[in-house]
């Protein structure tokens, strides 16, 4: 009776490497799934950073804020932009740019020109 119970036990509870290998596996994946997505997201970063290197006055920006004007003026990090029929000049900092629209753009360029780089 003793030794069934024993023999129960033993079938019933799994290895304790078995346990050990579905970790890290699980911890393995996690790990390539977090490198994949930075991944993606370190291009599409250095696109956008090339793209407000390259800025010139009279291209069509969204802010982070969603707001639409053009550029007037660059100075070292500071944009000037107009926007609204009335021209209304703001000041930003360059990084607060979300996307830089180019008149050719029928979609987001960012994601497209991230893919066309893999």
């Amino acid at each position: 009776m003793l030794l069934n119970t024993v023999l129960l036990d033993a079938a019933a509870q799994p290895a304790a490497w078995e346990s050990n290998v579905l970790l890290f596996l699980f911890l393995g994946l996690m790990i390539f799934f977090m490198w994949f997505s930075g991944r993606k997201q370190r291009k599409r970063t250095k696109i956008m950073s090339e793209r407000k290197k390259n800025l010139k006055t009279g291209e069509r920006v969204m802010m982070d804020s969603g707001l639409y004007g053009v550029v007037d003026d660059i100075r070292d990090d500071i944009v000037t932009i107009s926007v609204g029929p009335d021209k209304v000049r703001l000041v930003f900092n360059k990084s607060s740019i979300a996307v830089i629209e180019y008149d050719d753009d029928a979609t987001d360029l960012s994601r497209e020109e991230a893919k066309a780089k893999k």
